[in-house]
This record gives structure tokens, C-alpha cells and sequence, in this order.
């Protein structure tokens, strides 16, 4: 073959492959959307909380509206409270933590302002404060404790009931969300 002819062949297939490897490596590259959806005024909905953005609570006791409500990760207790329409008359907040957050699946319970005097126990002819037994007491009169909110108090009324009566005050650290310290500070103050 002359080398006229050569270039005459060689240069058509070598545009050939050129052309054929433009064209399959254009197809390995996703396409661009259409220029018209780039300026439509109206876009698909966004969604703008995934669904594990959400926990839901149950509020009970001394609000308006009891129930469960579907609340923001991260809400306060204040939120859940606002939600529910607010606190009635009766409601009990003097050791109430409302800037406490939020936990997905829990049961707070508001509080009723106690009518009765705490269960007190003190010797005759002696000025001692009343002491609570942890054994009978209410919610009420758990909340009354330094330390203790809705919660808390009524983790130790959910262990008393499947534990049965407290034999003795250091039992109380069995009970989630009570450490040493909080034994320390309740020790004075309440009886088994």
C-alpha cells in the first residue's frame, strides 16, 4: 500500500474511534437535567425534617390536654407543656425542670399540688422535720424532695411496685437516675 492510500484509510477510521469513544464515554456520564425544570417556579416539595427528627412523648397529670405528642429531637419540656395547652389550676411546679430536654418514649408526669401533709414520722416531744418513707410515698410527696423531679419519682414508684417496699434507705440507688450524691442529700429527709 502507498502511503497516500494509507492516509486516505487511516485517517476516516481514526475519526471513527475518536467519534465512537466521545460517544460511549457520554453515555457512562449521567445527563443534565432539562434547562426548563432549572427555572420552574414551582419546585418539588423538600423535605425538610427526616423522620428520626421527631420523638414522641406522653405528657400526663395537671395539664390541659393530656396525651401523646410528636415533638422536635432536641424539644424542651416547656415545648411538650405548650403543646398540651398549658399547666391547670392544680398543677404543682415548684420542682418542676421545664428546660429539661425531651426523651424519645418517656412518660412525663405534671404533678397535682399535694393537699395532705407528708407522710411524717417523728419522735414525741421533738421538732424533726417530717420524713417521707420512700416505701408509701406519692408522687407528690417524692417531687417535694430536693433532687427529685416527675421523672425520677416516678422511677421510684415503678421499682417499688415490681421490687416491692424499700427495706433500707441505700436501696433507693437501684432505681434509675439516683447515684450516691442524690443518696447523700436525700438521707435526712426520707425513711425506707
Amino acid at each position: 500500500m502507498s502511503i497516500p492510500l494509507l492516509k486516505r484509510f487511516l485517517a476516516p477510521m481514526v475519526l471513527f474511534g475518536l467519534a465512537s469513544a466521545m460517544m460511549f464515554y457520554r453515555h457512562q456520564l449521567p445527563l443534565a437535567p432539562p434547562l426548563d425544570n432549572v427555572f420552574a417556579k414551582e419546585s418539588s416539595p423538600v423535605l425538610t425534617h427526616l423522620p428520626s427528627d421527631y420523638i414522641y412523648v406522653d405528657l400526663q397529670g395537671e395539664i390541659l390536654r393530656p396525651g401523646v405528642y410528636k415533638l422536635r429531637q432536641g424539644d424542651r419540656l416547656f415545648h411538650a407543656i405548650d403543646r398540651s395547652g398549658g399547666f391547670t389550676d392544680d398543677a404543682f411546679t415548684l420542682h418542676l425542670n421545664q428546660a429539661q430536654t425531651l426523651v424519645d418514649g418517656h412518660l412525663y408526669v405534671i404533678p397535682a399540688t399535694p393537699t395532705d401533709p407528708p407522710e411524717a414520722v417523728t419522735a414525741p416531744g421533738t421538732h424533726t422535720p417530717s420524713l417521707i418513707r420512700l416505701s408509701t410515698a406519692t408522687l407528690e410527696q417524692l417531687i417535694s424532695l430536693p433532687g427529685i423531679g416527675a421523672v425520677t419519682a416516678q422511677n421510684i414508684i415503678d421499682y417499688r411496685q415490681e421490687h416491692g417496699p424499700f427495706e433500707r434507705i441505700e436501696d433507693i440507688v437501684q432505681v434509675r437516675n439516683i447515684g450516691e450524691s442524690l443518696l447523700e442529700g436525700l438521707r435526712d429527709l426520707v425513711l425506707p
